[in-house]
C-alpha cells in the first residue's frame, strides 16, 4: 500500500499536460497494474499456485513491453500501444452490444468509457493480432532481455493456455 501511495504521488507530480501522454500513461498504468497483480497473489497466499504463474507471465510481458518501448524511444510507438489498447476495449464493447449477454465480471459502462477515453470510439481502428505486429519473444530480443523471456515466459504461458504440462 505504501508503494502504491508513493507511485500515485509520483504520477501526479509528473503530469505535465492535459493531453494524452502515452509514455506517462503507459509507464504508470503498467506499474499500478503490476502492483495490483502482486498484491492479489500475495494477499490471497496464491504465490505458489497456478494463478501465480499466470500473474508472473503477465508481469514478464509488461516488463518486456516497457523495456521494448523504452529502448525503441519512438513516441509514435508509445501512441500505437495506447491506440491498440483503446481498440481492444472498443472491440469488446461492440461484441457486448452485439451479444447482449454481459458476463458478470465485466462492467459494460467501464468498457465503453475505456474505449472512448483517448478518442471517440468512432475514430478508432481495430487491429487484430499483436499491437506491434510482432510477438513477445521478438520484443524481448529487440529489448535485449531475451534471457528474462526464456527463463520465465514459456513455462508460465503454458498455464495461461492450459497446456498439458500445466493440466
Amino acid at each position: 500500500e505504501r508503494v502504491r501511495m508513493l507511485l500515485l504521488e509520483q504520477f501526479i507530480k509528473t503530469i505535465n499536460t492535459t493531453a494524452l501522454d502515452p509514455r506517462h500513461y503507459t509507464v504508470f498504468g503498467a506499474a499500478f497494474y503490476s502492483l495490483r497483480l502482486l498484491n492479489e497473489v500475495t494477499v490471497t497466499n496464491l504465490f505458489r499456485g497456478a494463478l501465480s504463474r499466470i500473474a508472473l507471465r503477465t508481469l514478464i510481458e509488461v516488463f518486456i513491453t516497457l523495456k521494448y518501448l523504452t529502448k525503441q524511444g519512438d513516441a509514435d510507438l508509445w501512441l500505437k500501444y495506447c491506440d491498440y489498447g483503446d481498440a481492444q476495449a472498443k472491440l469488446v464493447s461492440l461484441k457486448l452490444d452485439e451479444s447482449g449477454d454481459v458476463p458478470s465480471f465485466i462492467n459494460e459502462q467501464r468498457v465503453k468509457e475505456l474505449a472512448n477515453q483517448n478518442k471517440w470510439e468512432e475514430f478508432i481502428t481495430i487491429e487484430l493480432g499483436h499491437w506491434d505486429k510482432s510477438d513477445v519473444r521478438k520484443l524481448s530480443i529487440d529489448a535485449d532481455c531475451k534471457e528474462i523471456y526464456d527463463r520465465y515466459y514459456p513455462w508460465t504461458s503454458g498455464y495461461v493456455h492450459g497446456n498439458l504440462a500445466a493440466i
